[in-house]
C-alpha cells in the first residue's frame, strides 16, 4: 500500500506542498462519538516530494493518505523534525478540522427554529468542515460554556434520537447513511476478533430538579447497573433543553454515559476504505454498523480494527 502525508502551508498552494512518501509508523482513529479523526505519524524526511521541509511552523494542515486514499485532513497539533545519528525524522500529531466544533462556543440562551443548516452556516465559518443538509427545525438551549458540538448533540438527539458523527473527511452527520461498504470476514481472514465491555462511565440513578428545585419528580434508574453491581447516583438542575419533555433529559444523560459500553471488534491486514456507518460481518456479528476504525502501520505492515457497538444509540 502507498502511504503518504501531505503538509500544506497556509496558502494551501499545491506548488508549496511538502509530501512525506516514507511513513515509518502511524496510527489513525475514527470513532462515532468523537467529533474528529486523530492521526499520529512518524516519517522519514529523506524522500520528500515537492518542496523540501523547512521550519515546522511553516505548515498549517496535514492530509493523510492510505493506499492513496485520503482519510484525514486536520490541524497540526504538534510537529517536530528530529535528527539523530545522521537520520532525520518527522513526528506529527493532528486532529480533524471538526475538532473546531468543540473549541467554538455559542452565546448562551434559547435558540428557536434552529436547524443544522442554520447552526453550521450562520455562526462561524470553519475551514474544510461540511455537514449533512437538513432544514429540520427544533429548539435548543445553550448553557454557558457550551460548544457548537454540544448544540449538534442536543439537536441530533431531539430531532432524530441519534448522536452526530463524522463521515469522510470532516463531514458532520446526524442520521445514518446507506452503507457504501458491506464487509464480510471469516475467521481465516482475520488477525483477531473479540468483545469488550467498559463500565466506568455508567451511572445507576439520575435525579433532575423540577421548576421548584426539588428532586422528587424526575428520576430514572439504569437497568444494567443493578446487573453489574454499580451504584452511582447523579443529581442535576432542570435541563432546559428538554422543557417540553423533561423525562428525556434523564434518558439523554443515560444514553451519553452508555456510549460504546459494549463492543465487538475484529482486526484484519490492510485497509478496505470503509467508513463509519458502513457494515461488517464477522463471528456472530451480521451486518453490524461500524462505529470505530483504527488503522495502524509500521515495518510489519498495515492492519485495521473495526468496532461494532451495542448501546442506547444502536439502531
Amino acid at each position: 500500500m502507498y502511504i503518504f502525508v501531505n503538509f500544506n502551508r497556509p496558502d494551501r498552494n499545491p506548488e508549496t506542498t511538502s509530501r512525506a512518501n516514507k511513513v515509518i509508523s502511524f496510527r489513525f482513529t475514527k470513532e462515532a462519538y468523537t467529533p474528529y479523526t486523530k492521526l499520529s505519524a512518524v516519517f522519514s524526511t529523506e524522500t520528500i516530494a515537492f518542496t523540501p521541509f523547512g521550519n515546522p511552523s511553516e505548515y498549517a494542515e496535514v492530509v493523510f493518505y492510505v493506499d492513496s486514499y485520503p482519510v484525514h485532513q486536520g490541524i497540526i497539533d504538534s510537529f517536530k523534525i528530529v535528527k539523530e545519528n545522521g537520520i532525520e525524522r518527522g513526528i506529527v500529531t493532528s486532529r480533524g478540522f471538526t475538532s473546531l466544533l468543540l473549541e467554538n462556543q455559542l452565546e448562551p440562551g434559547l435558540y428557536t427554529n434552529i436547524s443544522v443548516n442554520k447552526l453550521m452556516n450562520n455562526y462561524y465559518k470553519l475551514p474544510n468542515v461540511t455537514h449533512e443538509d437538513s432544514n429540520t427545525e427544533n429548539y435548543i438551549f445553550v448553557k454557558n460554556g457550551s460548544s457548537m458540538w454540544d448544540a449538534l448533540v442536543s439537536m441530533a438527539y431531539k430531532v432524530h434520537g441519534t448522536y452526530p458523527y463524522i463521515r469522510g473527511m470532516n463531514k458532520v452527520m446526524l442520521t445514518a447513511v446507506t452503507p457504501e461498504k458491506k464487509l464480510v470476514f471469516d475467521e481465516s481472514t482475520l488477525l483477531d476478533y473479540g468483545s469488550e465491555i467498559r463500565t466506568t462511565k455508567i451511572a445507576s440513578d439520575y435525579h433532575m430538579a423540577d421548576i421548584d428545585n426539588t428532586y422528587d419528580k424526575y428520576s430514572y434508574t439504569n437497568p444494567e447497573s443493578a446487573e453489574k453491581g454499580i451504584v452511582r447516583h447523579r443529581y442535576f438542575d432542570l435541563d432546559r433543553r428538554f422543557l417540553y419533555e423533561p423525562e428525556q433529559a434523564l434518558y439523554f444523560r443515560d444514553a451519553i454515559a452508555m456510549r460504546g459500553w459494549k463492543r465487538k471488534f475484529c482486526t484484519y491486514s490492510g485497509y478496505k476504505r470503509e467508513d463509519l456507518y458502513d457494515t461488517v460481518t464477522f463471528g456472530d456479528v451480521e451486518n453490524g454498523i461500524i462505529k470505530a476504525i483504527e488503522i495502524t502501520g509500521d515495518r510489519n505492515g498495515i492492519k485495521t480494527e473495526l468496532s461494532v457497538y451495542e448501546d442506547r444509540f444502536t439502531k
